[in-house]
This record gives C-alpha cells, sequence and structure tokens, in this order.
C-alpha cells in the first residue's frame, strides 16, 4: 500500500523539528520506519539516529521493517529502544565510574520486588513501623519523585514537621545508599543518571549532546519530564520528530506529561512542522466512531467499511458476563479466528477472576498479560540472583536472597555475622564472607559451607572469561546444588503421594531448565552475547514484550496499548471502574482516553459488557454501565432494548 499524502509529508519531512500526531490505525509504525529508512538512505550515519519506542518488542519490530527497507547492516547499526534500554546502554559505557554516580560499569538493575526490598531494609534501619508506614506506598512515591526529576535534596524542606514526609526523606535517603552499596540502579536511575549527565557541562554530558544528528520519538504523549530533558539534551541538533496521539495518553498517574506533545510545537519548537494523521486503517467505521465518541477532539476517519455493529449488552453479575464472553469467543473461534486474535481488555487485573474461571472450564487456553511471567517466578528469580551476584559481586540483595538456597547449614546467626562484618567495614557481604572467615567469626560446618559457596561463585565468575553463559548457568544449576534440591523435592512429595505438589515441583525443576534454553536462544540471536547483556534484557522486559500470540489473550488496557487483534472484548465497563470511583475531573478526562484506547485496539469485532452488580472489595455492588456510554452515536452498536432503558433512566 502506498503512503497517504500525510503519511508521505512525515516522511519525507528534511530538517528540523517535526511533530506528527497519529490516531490509533493510522499507520504511525509505518510513518516512523519508513522516515527512519529515509534518513539513512539520504545519508544520515546509522549510529548517529536515535529511534526511542515504548516497548523493546516494538523496537526489534521496527528495526527488521528497517533493515527489509535500507539492508540488515544499517538497520543494525542504528540504536532503537526505550529510554531505559537506550539510557542502560549509554550507562555501561561510560568511561568514569563518575558519571555512573558511583556505579561500575557491571551495575545491577533492579525490579520492583528487589526496589521494595531495599526500601522495606531502609526502613527497618531507621526503625520505622510498616503498619504506620506503607513500604510500597513509600516506594511509590519515591518513583513518582524520579519521574519528575527529583532528589531527596529537593525534598528535604518539606520533611519538616511531617510526619509521613520525614518518614519518605529518611527513607529515600538511605534507599539511595541502600542502592549504590549495592552496586545497583532502579529503573528510574536509568533515565535520571543518564539526563544529569546529558544536561552537564562536563565532557560526557557534551558527547552526549553531540552523539546523534537525528533523533525519532514514538508515543511521545506518554513521556515524563525525565524523559522530555533527554529528547531535548540528546535532539541538541533540533532534527527531532516526535509520534504521538494526546488521546492516548493514559500514564500521567506514573509521571507521564500530555502537555509533553500539547507543547511541542506550541511551545518547544514553535518552527516545527506539524503533519496530522486522522486515517485510521485498522478498525471497521462502526468500531471508530463508537471509540471517538469518548474524546473531545474524536475526528479519526475510518478507512474501512461499516463493518459489525459494536455489541454493548449488560448482566445480572460477573459470573454471567464471563459466561457470555467465554462462549463469544469460542463461537467465534468456531468460526475460524485464531484464538491469538481474540482478546478481554479490562481496567484492573481484578476483574479477570471470572473469565480465568469460564476460559479453563471450556478448555480454552489463555495467557495473562503482566500477570505473573515466568522472570517472576520464584525458581527463576533464584537463578536470576545467582547470576547476577556473578556479574555484579556487590549486590548484596542477591547475595542474601541465594546464600542458603538449596539450604547449606547456614544459620541466621551466621549470615547475620556476615551482614555485621559487612556494615562495620563498609564493604559488600561477598567481602564481608571473607572478613568473617579470617577473622574465625564462622567456624564449622558453617564455615566449611560457605566456603564451597565462594569457591563456587568464583569458579563461575572466571568461566564467563571463556565459556558461553549458558554453559556457566547449567553448570552453576549443579554446582551449587540447586537442581538436584529440586529434583529431590520432586521424589519426596511423590513419595507422600502429594500429587498436586509434586505436579508444580516438577514445573519448578522444568522452568530452570527453560532459564538455560532461554539464555542459549538470547545467545543464538545476538552477535556479541554476554552474561550482562542476557541479564538486561530479562530487567527490561514489558507486560507488551511478554505478549504471546498463540492463546487468547487477557489484559488491562494499558497493558495491552499498542497492541492490536480482530476480535476484542472489554468487559467491566461500569461506573465505579470506568471511571473509578471518586475521580477527579482531569482523571475523568484520562479514563475517557482509556476507554479510547480500549476500543480502539479492535479490528473486526468488538463487544462492551458490564454488569448489574459486582463484586467488590468483599460485597456486592449495584454498578450498571458507565455513563461514559452515552456519549456514544447508538447507531454504531447494538443494546438489547431493556439495557437501553435502563441507562435512560439514569
Amino acid at each position: 500500500m502506498s503512503l497517504n499524502p500525510a503519511q508521505r509529508a512525515a516522511v519525507e519531512h528534511g530538517s528540523g523539528p517535526l511533530l506528527i500526531n497519529a490516531t490509533a490505525g493510522s499507520g504511525k509504525t509505518r510513518t516512523i520506519t519508513e522516515r527512519t529508512a529515509s534518513l539513512l538512505e539520504r545519508g544520515v550515519d546509522p549510529q548517529r539516529l536515535l529511534l526511542v519506542t515504548f516497548t523493546n518488542k516494538a523496537a526489534r519490530e521496527m528495526k527488521a521493517r528497517i533493515a527489509k527497507l535500507v539492508g540488515q547492516d544499517l538497520a543494525n547499526a542504528l540504536w532503537a529502544g526505550t529510554f531505559h534500554s537506550v539510557c542502560r546502554r549509554l550507562l555501561r559505557s561510560f568511561a568514569s565510574d563518575a558519571h555512573r554516580e558511583g556505579r561500575t560499569a557491571d551495575f545491577s538493575i533492579y525490579d520492583e520486588d528487589d526496589t521494595l526490598g531495599c526500601v522495606k531494609g531502609a526502613m527497618n534501619e531507621l526503625l520505622l513501623d510498616a503498619k504506620t508506614f506503607k513500604p510500597q506506598e513509600i516506594r511509590e512515591f519515591i518513583s513518582r519523585m524520579k519521574a519528575h526529576g527529583h532528589e531527596p535534596a529537593d525534598i528535604a524542606k518539606e520533611a519538616n514537621g511531617d510526619d509521613l514526609a520525614i518518614a519518605q526523606y529518611q527513607t529515600w535517603k538511605r534507599y539511595e545508599a541502600i542502592l549504590k552499596g549495592n552496586n545497583a540502579f532502579d529503573f528510574d536511575d536509568l533515565l535520571n543518571v543518564a539526563m544529569r549527565a546529558a544536561e552537564s557541562e562536563s565532557e560526557v554530558g557534551e558527547m552526549l549532546r553531540k552523539k546523534w544528528t537525528h533523533v525519532l520519538v514514538d508515543e511521545y504523549q506518554d513521556t515524563s519530564d525525565v524523559q522530555f530533558r533527554l529528547v531535548r539534551a540528546f535532539a541538541a541538533s533540533r532534527n527531532v520528530t516526535v509520534v504521538g496521539d494526546i488521546n492516548q495518553s493514559l500514564y500521567a498517574w506514573r509521571g507521564a506529561k500530555p502537555d509533553n506533545i500539547i507543547d511541542f510545537a506550541k511551545t518547544h519548537y514553535p518552527d516545527a512542522a506539524v503533519v496530522d494523521m486522522k486515517t485510521n486503517y485498522r478498525s471497521t467505521k462502526r468500531i471508530v466512531t463508537f471509540a471517538n465518541a469518548f474524546v473531545e477532539n474524536g475526528d479519526a476517519e475510518a478507512a474501512k467499511d461499516e463493518g459489525e455493529a459494536v455489541v454493548v449488552r449488560g448482566f445480572r453479575d460477573e459470573d454471567a458476563e464471563a459466561r457470555f464472553v467465554a462462549d463469544d469467543i469460542q463461537a467465534r473461534m468456531r468460526k475460524g479466528v485464531p484464538s491469538g486474535e481474540c482478546v478481554v481488555l479490562y481496567r484492573n487485573h481484578v476483574l479477570s477472576r471470572a473469565i480465568e474461571d469460564q476460559l479453563r472450564n471450556r478448555g480454552i487456553r489463555y495467557d495473562v498479560v503482566g500477570g505473573t511471567t515466568f522472570y517472576e517466578r520464584r525458581v527463576v528469580k533464584d537463578i536470576l540472583a545467582y547470576l547476577r551476584l556473578i556479574a555484579n559481586p556487590e549486590s548484596n540483595l542477591d547475595f542474601e536472597r541465594i546464600v542458603n538456597v538449596p539450604p547449606r547449614g547456614l544459620g541466621d546467626k551466621a549470615v547475620a555475622k556476615i551482614r555485621e562484618r559487612g556494615r562495620e567495614k563498609g564493604i559488600s557481604l561477598t567481602k564481608a564472607v571473607n572478613a568473617a572467615l579470617a577473622e574465625g567469626v564462622i567456624t564449622g560446618k558453617p564455615a566449611e559451607s560457605v566456603q564451597r559457596f565462594m569457591l563456587t561463585l568464583k569458579h563461575a565468575h572466571a568461566d564467563l572469561a571463556s565459556k558461553p553463559s549458558s554453559t556457566v548457568a547449567d553448570c552453576l544449576l549443579t554446582a551449587t546444588g540447586y537442581r538436584k534440591f529440586l529434583s529431590d523435592r520432586v521424589e519426596k512429595l511423590k513419595s507422600d503421594k502429594k500429587h498436586a505438589d509434586a505436579e508444580k515441583a516438577q514445573r519448578d525443576a522444568e522452568h530452570i531448565e527453560a532459564m538455560v534454553a532461554a539464555i542459549a536462544a538470547y545467545e543464538n540471536r545476538t552477535s556479541k552475547p554476554t552474561l550482562q547483556g542476557y541479564l538486561d534484557e530479562v530487567a527490561l522486559i514489558t507486560a507488551q514484550d511478554d505478549a504471546k500470540g498463540d492463546k487468547v489473550l487477557l489484559s488491562t488496557v494499558h497493558g495491552y496499548k499498542g497492541l492490536e487483534a480482530d476480535c476484542v472484548w472489554i468487559i467491566g465497563f461500569e461506573n465505579g471502574i470506568l471511571p473509578p470511583e471518586n475521580s477527579t475531573p482531569t482523571e475523568v478526562d484520562e479514563e475517557k482516553r482509556v476507554a479510547f484506547v480500549a476500543c480502539s485496539r479492535a479490528r473486526k469485532y468488538m463487544a462492551v459488557t458490564y454488569a448489574d452488580e459486582r463484586m467488590r472489595y468483599g460485597k456486592w455492588k449495584i454498578t450498571g454501565p458507565s455513563d461514559f456510554l452515552s456519549l456514544v452515536d447508538e447507531g454504531c452498536f447494538y443494546w438489547p432494548e431493556r439495557y437501553r432503558k435502563q441507562m435512560d433512566q439514569r
């Protein structure tokens, strides 16, 4: 298909800033990849071209498309990835640890579970009561502050006199010290540290501002303050292209600033060229009309025909709703719709329970996007901790996780002595082990056990220089006794006739073998594989990256953003859920955008459902259809009579 006039204008734009307003389904991925390829064909050095995407999966798909247009060599040479992956790559490349703010090049990247553990550790050291001050809430507070580019010193004045503010400030300050002591960054640090380096007057800052001659940014409507500052620094050349849609801005709650795209041409780059892409090639006309109703500037035009009417159905309760959805999915699949083209969306994960029950009852295979992923399983996180500790011996968090896994006869007292030596000497726990042994603080069997443990880690680290990471991981599973630990557990449960538990234990054993296979697969698809490279790839996986295409998918709207399917069911379309209770006017506007995004995922068929009552927080609650439905022109959907009357009465 040839480019339409708007797409061609975007692709052929020359120098200077460019804003592409691209509605859902308007071919923005094709446009941004064609523009990238066009720049390369015009002689732009691929190593000086940066393409920032919302997910790693999108980056891979765009590079594959670009390779078909200009060749694999040029595509491989350009920088493409998420803000986090680009900044991680930059931080590892810095020659000086000073610009990494005290971390070495082999720093670890801590995920949400890891950082929550660090917050709890900080609170314990500060003797803060976890019942009075919730660790999860403090962790989220720290993340929000970092999304705006703040540091602990920025909130020091606010901490005077207010108990919560004091707890937040003290915990944040101690949390930063713990991360630094572990030679680790959290996700927010990857952006903030790179931003501070890029904005600095140092040689590194000057290098980063001159590194790229062209910068292209996808999903610009969801950038935060920090990401805006990164784009401004990286695009010092002013050859910056941003692509987005204000109607798809969903992440204000985690720091996204919709004003970034609104103000791009108005304030930041008043000389910017602006291209509006309003034609939706993805969805049928009725689906486009339905989605448009939820946003003030919903002026997308459908390229496809009318299509099936959108189905709007109300049900007595969530179980009746789930039965309808499961039956409807089954009927579509019998007509030849692939299971991977069937997607159930909801506002939050708690709504998936009834749907999962009904799909299981019918033997329909499904995946939950953003649910417990492979890399979140306990045994997999254990092996990741071993590998991270080999790569970064300073990571106390990983040491604590696996020093006695599998059990090595190291009691709490022995571990406490190691921890004490580490605190006294200001050294990592791996170094503290040697100090404790040398001083005779740990003796007997615990001493022998921890010596074997440290020797195993030492040998594994040495093997990385000459052996593939997958081989090192495979040997480590045996040398640490972890493989035998799991197999013994399976046999014990079988002998005790605990068959269900034995099956779960067997799956655990299979997961660690799948882990080795995953590392080998990474090595096969990467030109210069390293253990650190694999660990980085795992750390930066997103919900969208983990989505599979061969099963029915269940997902939050946020988790499915950027994806699409032939058939989509949106459940829980009711007041109290969409929008949530007590939403402010600003929040209601964002919830309307959530509805718009949900609807614009569907290509051919869409059903919107709600329940008259739903179990919420342990109690039955009267709900009924969302007031948002009153915004929709009835000509584009089918709604049984009694529910239309119910809405009219409201």
